[in-house]
């Protein structure tokens, strides 16, 4: 059957194939145009469906393009066990074009995946396999399994394990505080050897000795040899002991504080005094 000058406005074949624009449709039905062509499927109420598949009707075997199911929205349903696969180009003919998001209100690409697998997020040129254009907020846990680049600041807290292994520290400024130091090999002191102790450091012992009320600034368990010790009074400690650089300075004292010496350093004259602690026993070295 043939409607039209030759069958060009339609044509219905005995094959079973029909033709819109077209004499000789190639397929089961064709619509043809020189330009323009357009099918619509509408209902003027309730939902306007398009059911494709392998099943009559709308069955588990068939996939559904919808609107109008829930107000306003378009849906594409697979009712079968598969996937929803978009295809970009063919193994013959490769695409270099990307899937794109558009929101056309205001004709912004808001989602851009390229064709090699790179996905922007407000960004229609990624060069990474995830690139955002603007804030993230993540809820649950991030896994990188490469570096982490970072060219601004990190705000907020960081939970550290308790031990972070591998890691060296540099800085060159400010002020590290430790609740704790535990060094198991050396420490080196580069460039100016200042080292500032403001309450009291034991060595050999983790009980320092205290002289009335006030922490002695260096208690000894054992021996202490050095070329230079000074210890300065200067927060009103009752003992310091001053030496020259050829001469070494012993400290001896048993697990006891009891035993401690205490070592006062005098002027006018300059002397030194040093007295074993809880005893009246004193030796006296003069200085002038």
């Amino acid at each position: 059957m043939n409607v039209g000058s030759d069958g060009t406005a339609l044509t219905a074949l005995s094959t079973g194939r029909l033709g819109i624009g077209t004499a000789l449709p190639t397929s089961e039905i064709q619509v043809r145009k020189a330009s323009g062509s357009l099918v619509e499927v509408v209902s003027d109420s309730g939902e306007a469906r398009i059911s494709i598949g392998n099943s009559v009707g709308v069955g588990n075997s068939s996939a559904l393009l919808r609107f109008g199911n829930s107000s306003n929205d378009f849906d594409i349903i697979n009712y079968d066990i598969g996937d929803i696969r978009n295809i970009l180009g063919s193994s013959t003919n490769p695409s270099t074009g990307s899937f794109k998001w558009i929101d056309g209100d205001v004709n912004a690409e808001r989602m851009t995946l390229t064709y090699d697998g790179n996905l922007g997020i407000n960004d229609t040129t990624p060069s990474q396999r995830l690139s955002v254009g603007g804030g993230v907020t993540v809820t649950g846990n991030v896994h990188i399994d490469s570096n982490l680049t970072v060219d601004g600041n990190i705000t907020g807290t960081i939970n550290y394990p308790s031990v972070i292994t591998g890691t060296n520290l540099n800085n060159t400024g400010g002020i590290t505080t430790l609740a704790q130091l535990k060094v198991t090999e050396s420490i080196d002191f580069d460039s100016i050897p200042l080292v500032g102790i403001q309450t009291y450091v034991g060595i050999g012992t983790n009980l320092p000795f205290s002289y009335g009320t006030s922490p002695v600034g260096l208690t000894v368990k054992n021996t202490l040899n050095a070329n230079t010790v000074v210890v300065d009074d200067l927060l009103s400690m009752p003992s310091g002991i001053v030496t020259a650089s050829t001469v070494s300075a012993n400290f001896n004292s048993s697990d006891s504080a009891d035993s401690a010496v205490s070592i006062t350093v005098l002027t006018s004259p300059d002397r030194i005094v040093f007295q074993v602690v809880g005893t009246t026993l004193t030796a006296t070295l003069n200085l002038s």
